[in-house]
């Protein structure tokens, strides 16, 4: 009698055993990464909007403006630091926009590079999640890929880390010549993009 209750027993943790993953997914260890990386942090964060004249507005390739539309060339720059390496880099973006009739602009929604950092492997870049409609606010998206041949041996070294998109509300002023200059609201130096995926 003991000895088939032992045998079941044994049968039946044999079957757990079985039933079990013996190790952890790619994927599944990448999202537990993501889970616990710290987050990117923004700062310094400023956008411009300076008017394109008629005559600079004629060396550009947009359409010919209409009167009731005028052309803005509009920038936006913050410095990007990701914690989980203490390295940072200066982000930036240009592009044209028109006002008022459509808003349209030509901000790309593809990658842009920012500020080379000089690390070999290492990259950051960002981009605009949606087409900007209103100057001052922005949806934007971060990653960052460097070298981890200590956690992720070679040839799959190299290492990137994405984060949750993330809302820009910036407080506008306007200047002299009917531009704006935005920022962050007063107080606030710094935005936190938490990281939600990484890939190796």
């Amino acid at each position: 009698m003991m000895i088939m209750l032992l045998l079941r027993v044994f049968a039946f943790l044999l079957g757990l055993t079985l039933a079990s993953p013996l190790h952890i997914t790619q994927a599944n260890r990448n999202a537990l990464q993501a889970r616990f990386a710290k987050d990117f942090v923004l700062s310094d964060i400023a956008a411009l909007s300076c008017p394109v004249s008629p005559q600079q507005a004629g060396n550009t390739t947009t359409p010919a403006l209409n009167p009731t539309t005028s052309l803005w060339n509009d920038t936006l720059t913050f410095q990007l630091t990701d914690l989980n390496t203490n390295t940072s880099t200066t982000c930036t973006k240009s592009y044209l926009e028109t006002r008022p009739a459509d808003n349209s602009t030509e901000a790309s929604p593809s990658f842009d590079l920012c500020a080379d950092t000089h690390v070999q492997y290492e990259t950051y870049r960002w981009r605009f999640e949606e087409n900007p409609t209103e100057f001052g606010k922005f949806l934007i998206e971060l990653d960052h890929s460097f070298n981890d041949p200590a956690q992720f041996p070679p040839p799959f070294s190299v290492v990137t880390y994405f984060s949750e998109h993330l809302q820009l509300n910036l407080t506008c002023s306007h200047l002299r010549d009917g531009g704006q200059s935005c920022k962050l609201p007063h107080r606030e130096k710094t935005l936190n993009a938490p990281v939600n995926g990484m890939s190796d």
